[in-house]
């Protein structure tokens, strides 16, 4: 029998290519609300948690923002745990293991639209 859970988000990547985070110094997880990407400190009442990555100087004055969304994710946890390997993804070398296992993580995934 197949159920379906009207709760479930689906996991959203706001880019194409891992190495793209490398534009981003640091990032940050904000709850969202009923579909806006507005912080809220509402954290519990959180519909999905949104992972805000922190442009360098010289990224940011190429795209006249400070921030960026870089991924949606269901729950607070995983937003975490995505923020902390873009953190680590971002402070290694393109060859280095953490960036070839996150790259291999993330064409694993099914991607839908």
């Amino acid at each position: 029998m197949i159920t379906s859970n009207s709760n479930y988000r689906t996991t959203l990547f706001y880019f194409n290519n891992v190495d793209q985070l490398r534009d981003f110094e640091s990032f940050k997880i904000c709850p969202v609300h009923a579909g806006q990407h507005i912080p809220d400190t509402e954290a519990d009442k959180a519909d999905y948690w949104c992972v805000i990555g922190i442009y360098k100087a010289e990224q940011a004055r190429a795209n006249q923002s400070p921030s960026f969304p870089v991924a949606d994710l269901p729950t607070e946890l995983y937003a975490n745990l995505f923020a902390q390997l873009c953190r680590q993804l971002v402070s290694s070398t393109p060859d280095s293991a953490s960036t070839k296992t996150l790259t291999k993580a993330l064409q694993s995934q099914a991607l839908t639209a």
